[in-house]
């Protein structure tokens, strides 16, 4: 774009030709007034080669006609001023070069041709000539893709043809390599100021007679330009060194190249999959080949944290992007990310991170990449290909592959090769109750597996002590905390995270430690517990957005909660919830048999317990929120995996026996709880609460009951149902709460009950 501004800025005035009228051979007359126009309609896509062919031509040979019938008042070259006379009175007339363009157009020359603001000499006219009959060439090659290019084409159309959008973006790279290589031969820098200035002339000839905002659109993003400039090639985006131009124009149309790829080629197509999937990993080789390049050229080696707040700060300005989250804290996840989740500790061992650098993008790389080779995998694993497929039959086919990212490998067969994998219905709901060998996956379970995997895998290695001995061991309860506070402002401002909650992490990890189907009771969060809490969060999620709709739609809704939805009215819910439960959660048939055999005068018990444990107030007739409703779905996640795994005669009830499989994941809390440190006391007291529902120290009688229920271990009996369960988990939760300081007074009872891990926008 320089170059070609400046073929029409050239112009001199003053000289006068050596005969006159001459007689003009090869450009018409005026024919710069239709070289501007059918510049305009190039960038439209709506001319011909032939015409901007000619356009480049009249550009040419005006210069050489100027040459040859104008001699200049120095013996030695041109004014600026002799030019620009000569093509105002043979080549313009609808338009005049201004005496801003004038100089810009010279401060344009100086920089790429060299010599001084207000003289040409006719070497310099030579290389002028050169330069536009490179440009012609280029124009005429790209014309066919403009439309592309300058995305007036229509995406659904374009998809159809997916040849001609590679033929365009090919071109489009091949171009901007070329004019790089010529802008490359510049001889002093050029300033944005000045590039701006430049624009801002020329677009007074600009009819805006396309789509297209013409010079004004690039004087828009020159502050982008900049950053992208100082991010790829090297600090000082305010202007252009010699040896930039190449980088920043070739980039620029490689980068442009990667999003003109994602709009056309991927679009609406799944992008974990197939042509979709393909396309995705060609951009991600594109950037970090770009990426590549871009470090090896940076002083040091690396691409520093003050580029990378520039870019960003410059992208968050871009109408095209909407994050759900302030910059500053897109600033500081980065920060998290490059410092550690890709820079691991070893031995509790961390280097400092100034940057982006080459070990740290190959951990990115090897993220990426890994994930697509897993996604890819599923062709391979699976002999009927969107349709489901059984756990161990893909354990079997996945354990024989030979794959180059075998990281990745190796945690989809740890995931696999679980006592009780997930798995996941066609909404994405786990699946419960069901034998291993009758589990299944499908095609879009197991992308949700892999990208889980993928996130796992990032929060473990940034955060474990030494990432590689404790991959699956997983995270200490502080290691967590630490996770959990560097994501909470992003979290929050999602809209996934309460913020009167920051202290839900504690919770999160002794409920993954508790109720998920590899709980171990142990003192990590583990690869696998990860895995599975993050699982149920999305599952819970599935339950409660069509649950709340119903509320919205069929209750009284008041003022929004604290994720600026609808608060609704606690009775409606209550009716709604008892007759529509089997339809709200028909996925779960454990729980929709249980609640179907309460008898309507105990019901409105069970809903209190279900509440205490919930709701953040526990049971009042305060209006509900939506994050309750999250609640109520994950509580029923958990104790549904407890059955899972515990109640092995199936008849949705606990023994004393099958409990007892359970005593070794309680224990950690009930010693906290109680300060017992006796087997025998510990033992009797879990029995107790599963028996009872409720701890031995709510009154005198329940106290006395303890003491004979510890002296009579031969009469343990019990049968205890979902909705027991439950009870023990309410008041667990309320004896946690005890324990805990004084709430804050906008939360009179604390945290809430049992904690929900995440939340999810309706």
């Amino acid at each position: 774009m320089p170059a070609i501004l400046a073929s029409c800025s050239l112009a001199l005035q003053d000289g006068q030709p050596t005969s006159a009228p001459i007689a003009l051979e090869g450009p018409g007359a005026n024919c710069l007034d239709r070289a501007i126009l059918t510049l305009e309609e190039f960038f439209a896509g709506e001319t011909t080669q032939a015409e901007i062919d000619s356009a480049w031509k009249c550009a040419s040979s005006s210069l050489a006609l100027f040459k040859t019938h104008v001699r200049g008042q120095s013996g030695d070259g041109y004014t600026a001023l002799e030019l620009r006379s000569f093509i105002e009175r043979y080549f313009l007339t609808e338009h005049k070069i201004s005496d801003g363009l004038l100089t810009e157009g010279m401060r344009l020359k100086q920089a790429i041709l060299g010599g001084s603001l207000d003289k040409l000499t006719r070497a310099e006219l030579d290389e002028a000539d050169r330069v536009i009959n490179t440009i012609r060439i280029e124009s005429v090659k790209i014309l066919p893709y403009m439309k592309v290019l300058t995305r007036e084409a229509e995406p659904d159309r374009m998809r159809d043809t997916p040849e001609f959008v590679e033929r365009a973006i090919a071109q489009l790279v091949g171009t901007s390599h070329v004019m790089g290589t010529l802008l490359g031969k510049s001889v002093a820098s050029y300033r944005m100021t000045d590039i701006e200035r430049l624009l801002k002339e020329f677009g007074k000839f600009y009819l805006k007679s396309s789509g297209w905002d013409g010079p004004k659109s690039v004087v828009d993003q020159l502050p982008m330009i900049a950053a992208f400039k100082a991010f790829f090639i090297r600090p000082g985006g305010d202007s252009i060194a010699p040896d930039e131009w190449h980088s920043l124009i070739s980039g620029a149309g490689r980068l442009y190249g990667m999003w003109l790829r994602y709009e056309y080629l991927v679009g609406t197509k799944p992008f974990e999959r197939g042509d979709g999937l393909r396309q995705i990993v060609t951009i991600g080789k594109d950037l970090f080949l770009l990426l590549e390049g871009s470090i090896r050229a940076k002083e040091g080696a690396v691409i520093r944290f003050r580029e990378i707040d520039g870019l960003l700060e410059q992208l968050y300005k871009f109408d095209s992007i909407n994050p759900p989250f302030k910059e500053a804290t897109a600033r500081q996840l980065l920060r998290h990310l490059l410092q550690k989740a890709c820079n691991p500790q070893s031995n509790g061992q961390r280097g400092q991170v100034v940057g982006l650098s080459s070990p740290i993008l190959e951990w990115l790389k090897r993220d990426f990449f890994g994930w697509a080779e897993i996604q890819d995998a599923w062709d391979q694993v699976s002999q009927n290909g969107g349709g489901a497929e059984k756990v161990p039959q893909l354990r079997a086919r996945f354990k024989d592959l030979r794959l180059v990212y075998a990281d990745s490998a190796e945690e989809m067969r740890h995931i696999l090769e679980q006592p009780q994998p997930l798995s996941f219905t066609r909404l994405g709901t786990v699946k419960f109750g069901i034998p291993v060998q009758n589990l299944d996956l499908d095609r879009k379970s197991w992308s949700s597996l892999n990208w889980k995997r993928l996130f796992i895998r990032v929060v473990v290695r940034g955060y474990a002590k030494d990432h590689g001995r404790e991959k699956y061991i997983g995270l200490k309860k502080t290691e967590f905390k630490a996770f959990y506070d560097d994501v909470f402002a992003l979290a929050t401002e999602m809209g996934i995270l309460d913020p009167r909650n920051p202290d839900l992490w504690n919770s999160l990890f002794e409920e993954s430690n508790i109720f998920m189907p590899s709980a171990n009771g142990d003192d990590r969060l583990s690869f696998s517990e990860a895995m599975e809490i993050f699982s149920f969060a999305l599952s819970s999620g599935q339950y409660s957005r069509p649950l709340y709709r119903d509320l919205r739609e069929n209750c009284r809704n008041f003022e929004p909660d604290i994720f600026g939805l609808p608060t609704v009215d606690v009775h409606c819910y209550r009716r709604r919830f008892y007759t529509n439960f089997g339809t709200y959660y028909k996925l779960i048939p454990g729980w929709v048999q249980m609640v179907s055999s309460i008898a309507p005068d105990d019901y409105e018990d069970f809903q209190e317990v279900l509440e205490v444990a919930a709701r953040r107030l526990g049971y009042t007739d305060a209006h509900l929120e939506s994050s309750e409703i999250d609640k109520v779905s994950m509580l029923f996640h958990y104790i549904e995996s407890l059955f899972t795994r515990f109640d092995v005669d199936r008849n949705n009830s606990f023994s004393v026996e099958e409990s007892m499989a359970a005593y070794p994941l309680l224990k950690p809390v009930l010693k906290e709880l109680s300060g017992f440190k006796d087997e025998k006391d510990l033992t009797a007291l879990f029995t107790y609460i599963v028996k009872y529902g409720e701890s031995p120290d709510s009154n005198i009688w329940q106290g006395l009951k303890f003491v004979w229920w510890r002296s009579n271990r031969s009469r343990w009996k019990y049968d205890a149902d979902r909705a027991q369960i439950l009870k023990v988990i309410a008041n667990l939760q309320s004896a946690q709460n005890k324990k805990k300081q004084p709430p804050p007074p906008q939360d009179p009872v604390g945290a809430g009950a049992l904690a929900m891990p995440v939340r999810f926008r309706y």
